[in-house]
């Protein structure tokens, strides 16, 4: 699937008043491929155990097609069995994704440090000097807990951004923080989290990763991912003003794709500009979202296309 970097325009409306029908580009706008992992992309049989076939998901990838060592594109409500763990129930139903079907699954390799996962290479837009936002949620399940808090063994989930030139030398690495760890990460909840870079001179292109990490004896369990989001929120943006206050508030519209998720914002000023979110996130259907802003007399408007 090809990423979206945004929609086209934005197209807000006259309720009960005079006013312009004006337009604002979206900024901002998520640049990872499938941050949801709803999308799968031909077949793979989880090696450590042949019974576990799934799909890959499209833009998720390492060196080959599929993600890197114990890593799976998994369903809602089905049997998600971690075969390197013998204390994993291995009737146990995962009982659901952040959003939509699909979520990510990490566990693995248990031994010297490694890691399992999966990344995805940005190089549209890449340049020195800006503010990258990799955030998303992880999930400590019950049933393939991770349980090791031992000092001289470790074991993590982590997103990640690492900071590459254009031969492909690492130039810098930010980590989120805290880990998502045995010892502080409740199970059975999805936590958010979120890593913010800043481009060193000479980056040209980014790899966001999400990853299981592991080290010495006595690690077990899995760590899950999904929704994870990937933002330049220092993308330009243009705005236009309303040459006339409109008397009982603006309406807010948008066309949608089925599968995405949008985020209305809207601010009062051009100059040091903060975005204010406008309600909360909607779904995409194929069809036109709106949202009515009661109080915005003379507000801009922008919508982030999500995932």
């Amino acid at each position: 699937m090809k990423n979206r970097p945004g929609l086209a325009n934005v197209f807000m409306h006259m309720i009960l008043g005079l006013g312009l029908v004006v337009c604002a580009s979206i900024g901002s706008a998520q640049v990872l491929t499938n941050g949801g992992f709803e999308i799968g992309d031909g077949l793979y049989t989880n090696t450590a155990d042949n019974s576990q076939i799934t799909t890959a998901a499209v833009g998720w990838v390492t060196s080959g097609s599929s993600p890197f060592n114990y890593a799976f594109r998994v369903k809602s409500q089905d049997v998600v069995p971690n075969p390197l763990n013998p204390a994993a129930d291995t009737n146990a139903i995962f009982a659901g994704a952040h959003g939509g079907s699909y979520s990510f699954q990490c566990y693995g390799p248990y031994g010297g440090w490694d890691a399992s996962g999966a990344y995805q290479k940005i190089t549209n837009g890449v340049s020195s000097g800006q503010t990258w936002i990799l955030s998303g949620y992880g999930y400590n399940w019950s049933g393939d807990p991770m349980t090791n808090t031992t000092v001289l063994a470790q074991q993590f989930g982590l997103i990640q951004l690492v900071f590459k030139n254009a031969s492909g030398g690492t130039l810098g690495t930010a980590i989120d923080g805290p880990h998502f760890t045995p010892d502080i990460t409740p199970v059975n909840q999805w936590v958010s989290c979120s890593v913010t870079g800043i481009a060193p001179v000479g980056t040209a292109q980014i790899f966001a990763y999400a990853m299981h990490v592991a080290f010495g004896t006595g690690n077990q369990g899995s760590i899950f991912w999904d929704d994870l989001s990937l933002v330049n929120p220092g993308a330009p943006v243009q705005t236009n003003t309303l040459s006339a206050a409109i008397a009982s508030g603006n309406q807010v519209c948008w066309p949608t794709v089925a599968g995405r998720s949008y985020q209305p914002q809207y601010t009062n000023t051009t100059t040091g500009v903060v975005w204010t979110n406008l309600g909360g996130e909607l779904a995409g259907d194929g069809n036109t979202n709106c949202v009515f802003d009661a109080g915005g007399k003379k507000n801009f408007y922008r919508v982030l296309e999500l995932q």
